[in-house]
């Protein structure tokens, strides 16, 4: 991927409208990486049955972006249009919300098969757009991104 200059929060939120269409909610397990014998997942399944739309409320997003290592690729097109567009808005230094996806970009590098798969399903455009927001979480925020730009460049291959 190229280098895509500076770009404002402003600008990086319109690139994450337009790469990052909100997407279904994931039927039942669809949602997990594992089924029902896994009990986290049950959990996270039946935790998530009051939101049913395509945009996710905030209390839905933080307890998603914490089971991120749980959650299967639909999930993850479920989820990522939501995060992203909340962590471009969030000005709280300290917010996890900011971070929690880089960390979990750095598995790829790690060989976690399920982070890979987690990630598969974004197109060319979408990863240069999510390498424009590790670009904003690092200038406005202060993350190292350097793993994480190294994992979209994996999933580019």
């Amino acid at each position: 991927m190229t280098y895509q200059g500076y770009k404002t929060r402003e600008e990086v939120f319109e690139m994450v409208g337009n790469a990052f269409p909100f997407q279904p909610k994931p039927v039942g397990y669809q949602l997990t990486n594992q089924g029902p014998e896994d009990c986290i997942c049950r959990y996270l399944v039946e935790h998530m049955q009051i939101y049913k739309e395509a945009k996710i409320p905030m209390d839905g997003i933080t307890y998603l972006h914490s089971e991120l290592s749980n959650i299967s690729a639909k999930g993850m097109s479920w989820l990522l249009p939501n995060l992203l567009r909340k962590a471009v808005l969030c000005t709280d230094r300290f917010s996890t919300i900011t971070d929690t996806f880089i960390y979990d970009l750095e598995y790829i590098n790690e060989g976690d098969e399920s982070a890979m798969d987690r990630y598969s399903w974004l197109s060319h455009e979408q990863l240069v757009c999510f390498e424009c927001v590790l670009e904003l979480m690092s200038e406005e925020h202060g993350h190292v991104i350097s793993s994480a730009t190294q994992a979209l460049e994996k999933l580019s291959a």
